[in-house]
């Protein structure tokens, strides 16, 4: 058992947001180093409470944002980091997915966009879902990786590019991207990045 995980837990949704944002992103930094001293149970327990912090009214208000965009990157952590995560609550990911972009916290959401990336790339078609139902959020969300970029870097760039060429044979994922409402210059920004 890792010793500060049940505070971790306990203060992940905390009243203060710089309480929640300092143990959600301890949590985080759990699921992808703690190994198998960061237990099954004790992974169960910070899901439910990250998913609390990102599903709450006031997740997308000022000063809770940051906090949420943490909790997502922890999310994205336990989802990688943590294989039986995706397993045993595929729930987890449409509530990960439905938050994306992130926009308060910059360096989170470089992060977060690369763990996109990741579990694509991981998952494949899996992750559209049994009838492609998650295909136009996924697409959407490596959509946003390319028309904004301050939210990733240029080698999440790059994958999604890929990604979204790959997905063009998968048709929910093909039926998402041509049904897409863009802006012209998202448009113009991801008609660049596809045909280079």
């Amino acid at each position: 058992m890792t010793l500060g995980t049940p505070v971790l837990i306990q203060y992940a949704t905390d009243e203060s947001a710089s309480v929640r944002q300092a143990a959600v992103y301890g949590l985080g930094v759990l699921a992808q180093h703690a190994g198998a001293a960061f237990t099954d149970e004790q992974c169960r327990r910070a899901c439910a409470a990250l998913v609390a912090v990102v599903t709450a009214p006031t997740a997308r208000d000022d000063d809770s944002e940051s906090a949420s965009d943490n909790a997502i990157s922890a999310l994205g952590k336990m989802m990688l980091h943590r294989a039986d995560v995706l397993a045993a609550s595929p729930s987890i990911l449409d509530t990960w997915l439905s938050y994306l972009p992130l926009r308060a916290d910059m360096d989170e959401a470089v992060i977060v966009h690369a763990q996109l990336c990741s579990l694509v790339e991981r998952h494949g078609a899996a992750l559209l879902g049994a009838h492609g139902e998650r295909a136009p959020t996924l697409v959407r969300a490596l959509v946003n990786v390319l028309t904004s970029p301050e939210l990733s870097d240029q080698q999440t760039r790059q994958r999604a590019t890929a990604l979204l060429h790959a997905m063009r044979a998968q048709p929910a994922a093909s039926a998402a991207l041509a049904q897409l409402q863009l802006s012209e210059h998202e448009s113009a920004r991801l008609n660049a990045a596809l045909s280079g």
